[in-house]
């Protein structure tokens, strides 16, 4: 199961992704209308993956922080606060798609 909440990450000012559960595939795929702020979402597993720190592209001020929950494994990061806590060795790979389309990859 994958959950999280958003905040001042690259313009997502605030989101709580509903849980997906990935108990049957490693792969889910998010399709929403182009504009809902899909590819900021993407940027920050990109973030997580890479391990660098995410930021409001807005509101370069702005306190950026998400938190994120893969099963066992949990994620944090608050600009506030320095760079992001992996407790896993699991890795969530975004992939634009197309424009309405999203998908995360976990490896």
């Amino acid at each position: 199961m994958l959950s999280g909440y958003f905040e001042n990450c690259y313009g997502i000012k605030q989101f709580t992704l509903p849980n997906i559960n990935f108990k049957k595939c490693n792969k889910a795929i998010i399709y929403a209308p182009n504009g809902v702020m899909k590819t900021s979402l993407a940027k920050v597993f990109e973030d997580i993956s890479k391990g660098t720190a995410t930021s409001d592209r807005i509101f370069k001020d702005a306190m950026s922080r998400y938190s994120i929950t893969y099963y066992a494994s949990h994620y944090e990061y608050s600009s506030s606060g320095g760079n992001a806590i992996s407790q896993s060795d699991n890795r969530i790979v975004p992939l634009i798609l197309d424009k309405n389309s999203l998908m995360l990859n976990i490896s």
